[in-house]
């Protein structure tokens, strides 16, 4: 099966606003990127674009009962090991439009929900995307961690972070816009 590639994130809420549609749409700058599947370089002009919601889910990674912090990956654009990896959807972000995407959410929204329903339940509190080059500025040696967005999450639902605790929610997902781009 071969990857897609998303370009044009547009920043978006992580839970579902009352009007039940999940997101607002705010854009982001579009990249310019060039994307390489199985060996081929393929330019984002030469593509088919097709706009659909996305999910995409990443695992926790640590979780402090006392504070009801919970931490992990919200994506992960490269592996470490250099691949990329496949969401449910099999879609893949790239680091840059991944960047984008963090920094517009943090300026605006921070808030995060429970599977995408209801009012917020949380606060993103920490916020990092690690790229090539802030891990190589922070003497971090390529190919040990993945190039992706890590949060940690306050929760200020005691139901909702037993669940986490409980191993009941296992993963971060970010949901949003994309413009699709087949690859």
């Amino acid at each position: 099966m071969a990857s897609k590639t998303i370009e044009n994130v547009n920043r978006n809420t992580v839970y579902i606003n009352d009007d039940g549609y999940g997101y607002e749409n705010t854009s982001v700058t579009n990249s310019e990127s060039v994307y390489l599947d199985d060996g081929t370089y393929i330019r984002h002009d030469e593509s088919l674009y097709i706009e659909q919601p996305i999910n995409i889910s990443a695992e926790v990674c640590k979780s402090n009962e006392f504070e009801k912090l919970v931490s992990g990956w919200a994506n992960i654009a490269k592996n470490a090991d250099g691949s990329l990896p496949l969401d449910w959807d099999g879609d893949v972000v790239t680091a840059e439009v991944l960047e984008k995407a963090a920094i517009d959410f943090m300026l605006e929204y921070r808030e995060s929900g429970e599977m995408h329903k209801g009012k917020s339940k949380g606060t993103v509190v920490e916020s990092i995307v690690f790229t090539k080059q802030k891990m190589k500025a922070m003497g971090i040696p390529e190919g040990t961690i993945p190039e992706g967005w890590f949060i940690t999450v306050k929760i200020h639902d005691d139901d909702v972070f037993k669940k986490v605790v409980d191993g009941e929610y296992k993963m971060f997902s970010i949901q949003g816009k994309a413009k699709r781009l087949k690859v």
